[in-house]
């Protein structure tokens, strides 16, 4: 028996019937849809990724008293790295099931996918896009900020000069107060404030105060910038005149 008669004898012995084209056609079409997907959340992760390191105070490594190496390793944005690094990696798996998936070397697949979310993410940012995933998870999803405590650290220090929190109640540009981060309320008083950026008179919008204590729950001002400070868009709050 040739071996061409003894492999159809075998096909024929175990019953094995051939897949209709279009199986294969929607497995193939699946496997790049997820790679697609995986790309852009990766963009996604990117987007916000580069607003929270534009959007970052880096001039508050001094106040702190920390080196700006010890700075920089606190402020990265770990929890949207891991995505990125995760959906890299789950692109790379997709990939390698395509028809010429095995041609290519794991490394290159997944610099490939990394550089293509970078290029898409960039794209987002310009577009506001992470700074509004990031304001809108930090406003609907409680656990968000504490994940990304590095933010709520920094500006939980008012013995450091650096305090932080909503805008409950306004009198003056110079005298209103906040709801610090903690839940604490602090009357926040000053001489000629300097309002930075797109920080303004608004009942419940949070905002970043530079100054130092003077006695309990009373804080001296010197300088108020915005909690979101980088990106395009207002997303909370309703403006009231501080000016009056």
């Amino acid at each position: 028996m040739s071996k061409a008669k003894k492999i159809l004898k075998s096909i024929k012995d175990r019953k094995i019937k051939p897949k209709s084209k279009w199986l294969f056609l929607l497995r193939n079409y699946l496997v790049w849809l997820i790679f697609g997907l995986a790309i852009f959340v990766g963009a996604i992760a990117t987007s916000v990724i580069i607003f929270s390191l534009t959007d970052n105070d880096w001039d508050l490594y001094k106040i702190l008293d920390k080196s700006s190496v010890s700075y920089i390793i606190m402020s990265l944005p770990y929890i949207w790295i891991v995505i990125l690094i995760i959906f890299s990696l789950l692109s790379y798996l997709n990939y390698k099931h395509t028809k010429t998936g095995y041609r290519i070397e794991p490394i290159k697949i997944i610099s490939i996918s990394v550089l293509l979310s970078v290029f898409f993410g960039s794209i987002l940012f310009t577009g506001g896009f992470g700074e509004f995933i990031d304001y809108k998870l930090s406003k609907d999803i409680p656990y968000y900020e504490k994940m990304m405590a590095q933010r709520q650290l920094i500006w939980s220090n008012p013995e450091k000069g650096l305090l932080a929190g909503e805008v409950v109640k306004i009198n003056s540009k110079n005298d209103f107060y906040i709801r610090s981060l903690s839940g604490e309320e602090w009357h926040i008083i000053g001489d000629s404030i300097l309002w930075k950026g797109r920080a303004s008179g608004s009942e419940g919008k949070k905002v970043k105060i530079i100054g130092r204590i003077l006695g309990d729950n009373v804080f001296i001002a010197e300088e108020i910038r915005p909690w979101f400070s980088g990106g395009r868009g207002t997303y909370s709050g309703k403006h009231l005149n501080i000016n009056r």
